[in-house]
């Protein structure tokens, strides 16, 4: 925009290019889930290792960008999905009240 260096929007995928693919099997991409109006955009950099789903690449990029909005610990939308930010409360309740097998 007239010379104006910009960020990304929300919803930003790098799929191809820069990334690895293995078809809908194995592949990696690059997100920014969310809109940086104050700061550099930092994309997210999301590996799936082996897809044993359905879902087509496409899908899963897609699920991937909704659960960002679906974070009950913030009014907004978050860099990471939800399951991911639950995942990490949990360990850390687990860690911090000593929890174990």
């Amino acid at each position: 925009m007239n010379g104006e260096v910009i960020n990304p929007g929300a919803g930003t995928v790098v799929d191809r290019g820069i990334v690895e693919s293995d078809g809908d099997t194995t592949f990696d991409f690059y997100m920014v889930a969310n809109h940086n109006t104050a700061a550099t955009a930092l994309p997210v950099w999301y590996k799936v290792a082996v897809n044993t789903t359905s879902l087509t690449k496409k899908e899963i990029e897609d699920v991937t960008y909704q659960q960002c909005y679906g974070y009950f610990g913030f009014g907004g939308p978050i860099k990471v999905p939800a399951s991911v930010m639950y995942a990490h409360k949990i360990a850390s309740y687990v860690q911090d009240n000593g929890f174990s097998d």
